[in-house]
């Protein structure tokens, strides 16, 4: 089930959803309660022991118990490309990701460091907007595996945006987009050589170095992890990635795909990352 959730920081350690594993139901929608706490029922339970079972509640750890479906961590560090870092106050929408139930119609805001925390499905595809007073609406793409994952993205102001595509001899079109892929080893170091292209049209893309921007699609010596795309045609849009010599790249954080396919929005930035490493 895919929800549009936002969730306030100080409630995360409360938003663990807890799955029902039997076929008996007491007024929590699939869940059984005791004193207020969720618990779990077994299926291989009759209504004969259900009155022990009631009994025995307080001794029982919900969290002790399997559950078939549970959520995974996903951290985001909101981090600014000239300073390195984090950005705090910055709100996060789940645009998409399965989530199961969860907290709605509240707010995630990263902390001092620029971090927040979202739980998600394992084997997720998601989406989550990152949002800022002077930020465009920064949409950030992934594919979560069976593990808790960090995901840190350079997050970047208007300002900012503005002179790097100045110094491109560009500004930037409203009327199109933005797309960011990162390229990086599983060290987060840039994964030089390598190269990003777009299925979809676009009027310039760059790296950043040392000097500032270069037009061009490969991760460049001295410079950042990433390949920009400026003033990208709305919609659909097929991320490629093309690796050195016998290495292979694919989606953070799951590292399968070698492809991607994400939506780009008008007056908005589209980002995601990809791994690179050696072949086995």
């Amino acid at each position: 089930m895919s929800k549009k959730i936002s969730i306030p920081l100080q409630h995360l350690s409360l938003s663990l959803t807890l799955f029902c594993t039997g076929t008996f139901c007491f007024s929590c929608d699939g869940e059984s309660q005791v004193d207020g706490e969720v618990i779990y029922v077994p299926s291989s339970m009759t209504g004969s022991d259900m009155g022990d079972f009631l009994d025995q509640g307080e001794q029982m750890n919900p969290l002790d118990m399997e559950s078939p479906d549970d959520l995974l961590t996903l951290t985001i560090r909101a981090i600014d490309p000239l300073s390195g870092q984090g950005v705090s106050g910055l709100t996060l929408t789940l645009a998409a990701g399965e989530v199961g139930d969860s907290v709605e119609d509240e707010q995630l805001s990263t902390d001092q460091s620029g971090t927040a925390s979202i739980r998600l499905a394992p084997l997720s595809d998601y989406e989550v907007i990152i949002n800022g007073e002077g930020y465009s609406a920064h949409h950030l793409f992934g594919s979560l595996g069976e593990s808790d994952a960090t995901q840190i993205s350079f997050v970047s102001p208007d300002t900012l945006t503005a002179q790097v595509f100045s110094a491109l001899g560009t500004s930037p079109d409203p009327t199109k987009g933005i797309v960011v892929i990162g390229l990086d080893q599983p060290n987060l170091a840039p994964a030089v050589g390598t190269r990003a292209d777009l299925s979809s049209d676009y009027e310039k893309s760059f790296t950043l170095g040392s000097f500032g921007p270069s037009e061009g699609n490969e991760v460049i010596s001295g410079g950042g992890g990433f390949v920009s795309f400026a003033n990208v045609s709305p919609g659909e849009a097929i991320v490629s990635v093309e690796p050195k010599m016998a290495e292979r790249c694919a989606v953070f954080p799951r590292n399968e795909s070698s492809e991607y396919t994400l939506p780009v929005y008008a007056g908005e930035v589209s980002v995601m990352a990809f791994i690179c490493q050696p072949l086995p």
